[in-house]
């Protein structure tokens, strides 16, 4: 997966999730691209991917600290790092953007009730 393709599927994957209130590209060069994806309530979404050594993380953030991700890196592959205990890093399966979203929606349709 390119640049490119990365970030058209995640525009369309967050499409529908109402509580998105931005979507801002911080960093991009060749090879990464960093963004963040504002949320009602001071929440954010960090996320960044990496072409050349296909590191993808999608980083739940309150206030500045991670609460929930979901990463793939080349020393753990992919794994999540939970609510319960953020630092953590709980192995799972291989997971496609939608996948991604589906899970962080999860997560934000329960803290971020109103």
């Amino acid at each position: 997966m390119d640049l490119k393709q990365f970030e058209a599927e995640l525009r369309e994957a967050i499409k529908p999730l109402s509580y998105v209130t931005e979507v801002e590209i911080k960093r991009r060069t060749e090879i990464s691209l960093q963004g963040l994806i504002g949320l009602r309530k001071n929440y954010r979404l960090s996320v960044f991917f990496n072409v050349s050594f296909y590191i993808i993380s999608f980083s739940l953030r309150f206030r500045n600290k991670r609460i929930w991700a979901i990463d793939r890196d080349n020393r753990v592959g992919w794994h999540l790092h939970p609510m319960e205990n953020s630092n953590a890093h709980e192995p799972i399966d291989e997971m496609t953007i939608n996948q991604i979203i589906e899970a962080f929606d999860e997560v934000c349709q329960k803290i971020l009730k109103e």
